[in-house]
């Protein structure tokens, strides 16, 4: 009887392995960021963080950005200079998608302002 209960108990621990093994990676998590001006997302789910979109919320005549990183690329930024209201995209790729982004608005002769990081699992 041992050998039975120890056969299921290692068949057990091998689907769990398994399954485990065949979740899907963290970064199909919705993340966004947000400064005064500037709102930045990359969505989740079934677009699995392929891209990052960058907008920009206010008429105050200050270009945003987004700075971001791929699971194969860091230091990434994208710039919308397409004014208040206006939506940045980027490329998407399915084998390099966003693994964190921040928001943030280009102030001439001033410090830039940007919200935080958002990153998979940090509970942004």
């Amino acid at each position: 009887m041992s050998q039975n209960k120890s056969f299921r108990t290692a068949a057990v621990a091998v689907f769990t392995v398994a399954l485990l093994g065949g979740a899907s990676p963290a970064f199909a998590e919705y993340l966004d960021s947000a400064s005064r001006g500037a709102s930045a997302w990359s969505n989740g789910g079934d677009y699995a963080n392929r891209g990052v979109a960058v907008k920009d919320t206010s008429s105050d005549g200050h270009s945003v950005y987004v700075n971001y990183d791929r699971k194969n690329n860091k230091g990434l930024r994208m710039n919308n200079n397409a004014g208040s209201g206006n939506t940045v995209y980027s490329s998407e790729s399915v084998s390099n998608p966003v693994t964190a982004l921040r928001a943030c608005t280009n102030k001439q002769l001033a410090p830039d302002e940007c919200g935080a990081y958002d990153r998979p699992g940090d509970g942004h």
